[in-house]
């Protein structure tokens, strides 16, 4: 259902989200990466793409890609809570 929606409308953010969290829910990791990267095309200036695809790598153990990423979401977004706290907790960098 969320696939034809977006085929309908290929640039709803809100949709890519949605989908995005769906997959990553299902396991699907591959599947919610490549949502992350398109809202962070449609949506260049929020954060939550840029969150979610960290989330994915820090889980996945991709520390410095998630550190990478949650530096971005600052840099659109300073103070935002959930990646200040993600920094904090992330071990330092190599």
């Amino acid at each position: 259902m969320l696939d034809a929606a977006i085929l309908r409308d290929s640039a709803s953010s809100s949709l890519y989200e949605l989908r995005l969290a769906r997959r990553w829910s299902a396991g699907a990791a591959a599947g919610a990466m490549a949502d992350a990267r398109r809202l962070i095309e449609l949506s260049p200036r929020a954060p939550q793409g840029r969150l979610a695809l960290a989330r994915i790598y820090e889980a996945r153990g991709s520390v410095e890609g998630a550190r990478q990423l949650y530096v971005e979401a600052l840099a659109v977004a300073p103070g935002n809570p959930e990646a200040t706290a993600a920094l904090a907790r992330l071990p330092p960098a190599r």
